[in-house]
């Protein structure tokens, strides 16, 4: 029987997932109406942070983040997260195309993902125990250091110089082959080029926090959950 080398594993990882990251991040390119199709991720692996180890999969413990989304998907993004990243709430208003909207609040808290589309009638939220892979705030969740730069090179990716996005200084990984760009910070990645011309997902403003607002961590007004 004939077994496949682990590192050919890892590389054949590190590339299904960026793919699914840039494919699920918003709005699938099939996708139409105000139903999302973003897909959830079965079971986000837990890990130990990189080596620069904050105490958590992410390192800064809380934070606000707000992503402006440009190429044929344009819109915005807001970002709110705590717990180093157990706790995520994604409110995002993006554009794909001409006629489709993705206008949704996800929230991930306590193991549940809790989705609320705001193009839907009935104002009803679902929930699933399977992780939103916008909430993950990034290919490879919490990887970070060299957990995180060893298996990009093996996947084929470049370092580029650092770049400054949002006020934080970024790895820069680059693919010459998919030409899709990854801006990585502290286990987040604050601008992502996804290198087929449908979008540049860049954060344009950071801040720390001390705790999600109650507002923000519950569906949107008059918003039910089923």
């Amino acid at each position: 029987m004939t077994r496949t080398p682990w590192r050919s594993l890892r590389v054949a990882g590190v590339l299904l997932a960026a793919a699914m990251f840039l494919a699920c991040g918003s709005k699938d390119e099939a996708g139409g109406g105000g139903s999302s199709t973003e897909a959830p991720s079965e079971g986000t692996p837990k890990t130990e942070g990189g080596e620069d180890d904050g105490g958590g999969p992410l390192g800064p413990a809380a934070g606000k983040i707000v992503f402006s989304y440009t190429g044929k998907w344009e819109g915005e993004m807001t970002v709110h997260f705590a717990d180093h990243g157990d706790t995520v709430v994604v409110d995002q208003d993006i554009k794909v195309g001409k006629h489709m909207r993705d206008h949704k609040r996800v929230i991930w808290k306590d193991g549940v993902s809790t989705l609320c589309d705001l193009e839907r009638e009935g104002k009803t939220c679902s929930t699933t125990k399977l992780r939103v892979k916008s909430t993950e705030l990034g290919i490879m969740y919490g990887l970070r250091g060299e957990r995180f730069s060893r298996p990009m090179a093996q996947g084929g990716y470049e370092k580029r110089p650092d770049e400054v996005i949002a006020g934080k200084t970024c790895s820069v990984w680059y693919h010459p082959q998919t030409k899709v760009g990854i801006w990585r910070w502290e286990g987040i990645d604050l601008k992502t080029d996804n290198g087929v011309g449908k979008f540049v997902a860049e954060a344009t403003s950071y801040e720390d926090i001390d705790a999600i607002p109650a507002d923000v961590l519950a569906p949107p007004p008059g918003f039910t959950v089923k």
